[in-house]
């Protein structure tokens, strides 16, 4: 079992492999952190949308937004492909952010 880790490497959401209105759970896609960041087959990242302001001109802010978790079943020097194996919210995009939060030990 992948075990929990803070601080781990980020990157983003480079494509899915089949573009799709609504990605579900065992879609495949692409990001672009892999081996060179430590990325290993069996990792999990979380895709999310980072933390932003409420309002264009106000102090408010929302926090990230967890949006998947993607689990690494290929992993190249600094790409991977990512199964989707879990999803909070049907807004997984190309472009999104990525964050390792548990490693294979």
């Amino acid at each position: 079992m992948p075990q929990p880790v803070s601080g781990g490497a980020e990157g983003s959401l480079v494509d899915l492999l089949v573009e799709q209105p609504h990605p579900a759970t065992s879609d495949h896609a692409f990001v672009d952190i892999g081996r060179a960041q430590g990325l290993a087959i069996g990792d999990e990242l979380m895709a999310y949308v980072p933390e932003r302001l409420l309002e264009e001109g106000r102090a408010e802010r929302v926090p990230a937004t967890e949006v998947a978790t993607l689990r690494v079943v290929r992993v190249e020097n600094g790409t991977a492909t990512v199964r989707v194996v879990g999803l909070r919210y049907p807004a997984l995009a190309k472009g999104l952010a990525v964050r390792v939060v548990r490693k294979m030990r």
